[in-house]
């Protein structure tokens, strides 16, 4: 058709010839570009249908099992060792039959009296007296087996510093009053006494 066109207007005809090429040919990888770009939300609606199925559902709890190790591992971590060994289940027992104590770690099925050294059950969780004679706290503690711990009636008095023990026996600060000595105890029971009698009537 651009032979049948003569004059000034001809090379013009050809130039727009050449440009409206070029520019469709741009369009054309542009569009190709376009269709080739990745598509964030086709991406995020796979990701969610993998997550749907057996395989996701899997790979997802595996991956919520290892984040709570880790938090449970560090919150272990940030305890510290002393303060871990005091939520052990490694605990001081007292031989009823020798009165000697010993350590023992209770284990799922284990029963009170527990195995003791003698080979006999007649191991039972030992309570720890923090005093002195003269009501002072002193730094290594005296197991005591309190009566309540084997089921026997009356008051447990520590057989070294001669006060009251008694079963879940509180470790003291600087402020705690020592318990009463056997003596004090049972001057307390005699005060008493008289009171409890006097309301009866």
């Amino acid at each position: 058709m651009n032979r049948g066109v003569s004059g000034p207007y001809a090379p013009d005809l050809e130039a727009r010839h050449f440009v409206n090429g070029r520019a469709s040919n741009e369009v054309t990888v542009v569009a190709k570009s376009m269709k080739s770009a990745p598509d964030p939300g086709r991406e995020e609606s796979g990701l969610r249908r993998f997550l749907n199925t057996n395989g996701g559902k899997i790979v997802a709890a595996v991956v919520m099992i290892v984040l709570l190790g880790l938090a449970g591992y560090a919150i272990w971590d940030n305890l510290g060792a002393s303060d871990a060994s005091k939520l052990s289940t490694d605990r001081m027992f007292i031989d009823s039959k020798t009165g000697k104590p010993f350590e023992h770690t209770l284990r799922p099925g284990d029963v009170i009296p527990v195995k003791a050294p003698s080979g006999e059950n007649t191991g039972y969780p030992a309570e720890l007296c923090y005093w002195t004679p003269d009501g002072k706290i002193k730094q290594n503690p005296t197991p005591v087996l309190v009566n309540g711990r084997m089921g026997k009636p009356g008051p447990t008095f520590c057989p070294d510093c001669g006060r009251l023990v008694v079963v879940h026996n509180p470790a003291p600060d600087a402020n705690t009053k020592p318990p009463p000595t056997k003596g004090e105890y049972d001057q307390r029971q005699q005060n008493r006494r008289p009171s409890n009698q006097g309301d009866e009537r």
